[in-house]
């Protein structure tokens, strides 16, 4: 539903990318991913809509979710406005583990109370909205640009084998995350991309 319309773009409740140390719940998509990369920048469900509204030229000014989230949100756009309610207590490097090990591995968090992580976000997003009136060239992205290659590496899920996959998308970066993702390894192309069709 994100669309030039909107004047910004805010998360509450978001978790961080596959791989992340020290976050809770940690996934993206599902817990069989391993890494999504888009032109070589590794990306979450964060970054995946944050860059749609980069296309879209809709700013990101709200990110809130666990520490981890919040460093991921200001180390990919840069000027967004963070509010932590928990931090996981377990590093990561387990991309050896299949899809319900992970889904089981990272479930210990410190957690805020949740009034208390209420009010944050009321008060954060007064301060983002402030920030946008009054200088809103402060929210930025990072640069990545036409064409977008997008792969994904999954980790063992069941009986199937770890496996890489790609797709790419000659214009719109939008476009590259509408593409359907295979299920299953696929035959790449001689570049070991699939092209958008």
């Amino acid at each position: 539903g994100l669309d030039r319309s909107f004047a910004a773009l805010a998360f509450v409740g978001q978790h961080a990318k596959a791989g992340t140390p020290y976050s809770h719940i940690t996934h993206t998509q599902w817990f069989n991913y391993i890494d999504l990369r888009v032109n070589g920048l590794s990306i979450g469900e964060y970054g995946q809509v944050a860059l749609c509204a980069m296309e879209l030229g809709v700013p990101t000014i709200l990110a809130c979710g666990e520490q981890a989230l919040c460093d991921e949100a200001e180390s990919l756009t840069p000027g967004v406005v963070t509010v932590s309610g928990k931090r996981g207590l377990l590093p990561d490097g387990l991309d050896a583990l299949d899809t319900e090990s992970y889904r089981k591995a990272k479930l210990s968090a410190i957690h805020q109370a949740p009034a208390r992580v209420c009010a944050c976000i009321r008060d954060a997003a007064t301060v983002a909205l402030r920030k946008l009136m009054e200088s809103p060239s402060a929210f930025r992205y990072p640069a990545l640009t036409a064409p977008f290659t997008r792969t994904i590496r999954f980790r063992k899920n069941g009986d199937i084998a770890p496996y890489e996959t790609g797709d790419r998308h000659p214009t719109s970066f939008v476009s590259l995350m509408n593409l359907p993702i295979a299920r299953g390894p696929r035959i790449p192309d001689q570049a070991g991309i699939r092209p958008s069709a």
